[in-house]
């Protein structure tokens, strides 16, 4: 059982721990597995870096309400699709900005998860901590696929 507001106290959940203990996952012992997959190997993590540049931005169709859209890219749980989710709402960021606008909260909380989701298994498979994750990639592209 898990001691968090709003999950009942008798609801039974696997605890999946990061092997140097940052970080917890709470998988419902009822709930719907179907969505977990094994990790991307550290093989196909690098080859994913090397290829960023060719990884197109996720398309939206409907600009004024795209949280639909970001939602299902973001439940893929796919390492390409997340980068073009991130490249996205880079873009769309940077285009508010030139227009004087700020960046909305959908597309900044959507951008922090896709984060999270992301460099969380980059920084697994890379054995490396999730907060360095972004100065890797940046190092990594920099050095071309040799790093």
């Amino acid at each position: 059982t898990v001691d968090i507001p709003g999950i009942p106290k008798d609801k039974l959940f696997y605890i999946l721990y990061q092997k140097n203990g940052t970080a917890k996952i709470y998988v419902a012992v009822d709930g719907d597995i179907s969505k977990m997959r094994k990790l991307i190997s550290k093989d196909e993590a690098l080859r994913l870096i090397d290829r960023i540049a060719d990884i197109k931005p996720l398309k939206i169709k409907d600009k004024k309400k795209p949280e639909a859209e970001y939602k299902e890219a973001l439940q893929k749980y796919d390492c390409t699709e997340l980068f073009g989710l991130i490249k996205c709402l880079y873009f769309r960021k940077q285009e508010r900005l030139k227009e004087g606008k700020k960046p909305t909260a959908v597309d900044e909380k959507y951008m922090k998860l896709a984060e999270e989701v992301l460099y969380q298994e980059l920084g697994v498979v890379l054995d490396i901590p999730k907060d360095q994750v972004l100065d890797h990639l940046f190092e990594r592209i920099e050095k071309g696929s040799d790093a």
